[in-house]
Order: structure tokens, then sequence, then C-alpha cells
């Protein structure tokens, strides 16, 4: 939680709220796993490995799942 509230744009407001930062994803979002740190995109890899693609993106991701 913020200590102080939040900014809108540039004005600020009272309300609490949680630091987050937005990602955009998608299905074709490669995903790897180096030195114990899984990421996420943001890069593009076009078909997944499911589709005869060469590296594993979100989507193979949700078909594991």
């Amino acid at each position: 939680m913020t200590k102080n509230g939040v900014s809108i744009r540039e004005y600020p407001c009272a309300v609490r709220s949680f630091a987050v930062t937005s990602v955009g994803i998608g299905g074709e979002s490669v995903v790897r796993f180096k030195n114990g740190n899984l990421t996420v995109g943001p890069e593009r890899v076009g078909p997944s490995v499911a589709l005869g693609g060469v590296e594993p993106t979100l989507g193979d991701a949700l078909i594991v799942l």
C-alpha cells in the first residue's frame, strides 16, 4: 500500500492503493527461465511451441495448465 494517496495522471487524491505496474503481454509473449528467474515478455516470438514455434510462449503455459 502507498503511504500517501495515489496520483491519477498529475492529480493527487487521498485514496490509498497498491503500487502496480502494467505490462502488455499476450499469448505469443516469450516465456524464459534463466538463472532462476522466470520472465514473460515483452518480446513476441510468433507461434507457440504447440503450433510449431521454437520458443515457449504464454499460450504454451496455458495449454499445460
